[in-house]
């Protein structure tokens, strides 16, 4: 229902608690934005969200949809990006990124 359900990250459990703690708070566990990357030049991340959000691929942002810029309704106090690489995108069946790489239209 476009909210995060769980938080796991067995490597990492202080990790894991800190994000379960702050989706916690009111409208931060929401889903603001999802995006697809489709900047052909990049091909590995390089550990900037403002970046790496033109990854190909499927990126979130949790938390804050910016109501300003977006006209939601709805605010948080807090946001988080969460950006893919080297994965795959379908829509409606069809991949559009495969392995971090933009399919050419047919």
């Amino acid at each position: 229902d476009g909210r995060v359900h769980g938080v796991e990250c067995p490597g990492d459990r202080d990790f894991a608690r800190s994000l379960r703690d702050r989706f916690a708070e009111p409208n931060a566990a929401r889903v603001g934005l999802v995006a697809i990357g489709v900047n052909y030049g990049l091909e590995e991340p390089t550990g900037e969200a403002l970046v790496d959000q033109n990854l190909p691929g499927l990126h979130l942002s949790v938390g804050d949809p910016a109501a300003g810029v977006t006209g939601e309704r709805w605010r948080a106090n807090s946001s988080i990006a969460f950006c893919q690489a080297r994965g795959t995108v379908q829509v409606d069946g069809e991949p559009i990124v495969r392995d971090g790489v933009l399919v050419e239209p047919s």
